[in-house]
């Protein structure tokens, strides 16, 4: 994990699939402020305020829906 001014960062890798069953894996970066996390796509805020104990509990196949 790397640590920024925003926070620990880190990259995961996402599969995101639409109703075709087409899916594709996608990197994500993963920010870890305070209690929360936020997951940005290209610099692009795609989920924000998930809390931590969330993600460490959650299948991670189902972290965002």
């Amino acid at each position: 994990m790397k640590q920024n001014n925003e926070g620990q960062s880190r990259t995961i890798l996402a599969r995101i699939g639409d109703q075709n069953g087409i899916s594709q894996v996608i990197p994500l970066t993963l920010i870890e402020k305070g209690d929360y996390a936020y997951l940005y796509h290209n610099d692009i805020l795609i989920a924000e305020g998930i809390k931590k104990d969330v993600l460490r509990h959650t299948n991670r196949e189902n972290i965002c829906r």
